[in-house]
């Protein structure tokens, strides 16, 4: 019985002794690693709208710049070839810093326009009527608090046939050919008072001149789709001689420079070649 107890007694304490050294000895088991709780995120941000923000001294700002109330008064009439013309747009533009106000006014029948109770400040002020009249150069000017500014407008007659042509070489040579281009347009003044120029296709050109003159290819020519007239044509004399195109009842002038012999200082004899149409 003795012997029972002392085998116990020695099982027990070498089982002690295998729990110690498997705790702190080099073949000892790893520590489970202790689980935390992970950190928890949101989309919802964080609501302001109820926190009352302190004040900032500075100034108050605004895109919208207005032309009143205030004392001034601009007016004035607008004029035309023919006299006072009702029914004209006048565009008033009031500049502050980088901002701008437009508004647009209509004369009436004695061609006479007014803004009353408006700003003092920077203007810039024009005219127009469609389809044909405009003011190319707008008026500028400074009005006073509480001045009244006359300020009458002219406008002159913009629309109708345009024509622009051009030579090559340039300037032309005398006996040899030349190569003349001519745009033909009808310019008119759109909503905004600007003045544009639509080519015009399919029109009859007639090219006119001195005799000095003379035309290698076909004349009268049609316009293409992009209201070009095209030439050859051979200059005969030195110095100006005068070009001009016929389009419908009209007859508009060319801008040509003098004609120039390039065997000048060359012992080179030049001479025109036959078979060609005067102008």
């Amino acid at each position: 019985m003795r012997k029972r107890r002392l085998h116990a007694v020695l099982f027990v304490a070498a089982l002690g002794l295998v729990a110690a050294a498997c705790s702190s000895g080099p073949g000892a088991l790893p520590k489970v690693p202790e689980i935390k709780a992970a950190a928890t995120t949101t989309t919802i941000g964080v609501d302001y709208s109820q926190i009352d923000l302190k004040a900032v001294a500075g100034r108050t700002t605004s895109t919208a710049v207005p032309f009143g109330p205030g004392k001034a008064t601009l007016r004035g009439v607008v004029v035309g070839e023919g006299g006072l013309i009702p029914g004209a747009s006048v565009i008033l533009e009031r500049f502050v810093g980088g901002a701008t106000a437009v508004t647009t006014l209509t004369t009436g029948e004695d061609g006479s326009w007014t803004m009353p109770n408006v700003l003092g400040g920077r203007y810039r002020v024009r005219a127009f009527r469609q389809p044909d009249l405009a003011q190319t150069t707008a008026s500028v000017l400074f009005v006073g608090a509480a001045e009244t500014k006359q300020v009458d407008l002219r406008v002159k007659n913009v629309g109708g046939l345009a024509i622009a042509s051009s030579f090559a070489p340039d300037p032309p040579q005398i006996f040899r050919d030349t190569q003349l281009v001519v745009l033909v347009s009808q310019k008119t003044v759109d909503a905004q008072g600007v003045v544009r120029a639509q080519p015009l296709p399919d029109e009859i050109v007639d090219l006119v001149g001195s005799s000095s003159w003379r035309v290698v290819s076909a004349n009268p020519v049609v316009t293409d789709s992009q209201g070009h007239a095209v030439w050859i044509v051979r200059c005969r004399e030195v110095g100006r001689n005068p070009l001009a195109v016929t389009v419908g009842t009209q007859s508009i002038p060319l801008d040509v420079k003098d004609c120039v012999d390039p065997t000048v200082g060359d012992t080179t004899t030049t001479s025109e070649v036959t078979s060609t149409t005067e102008v």
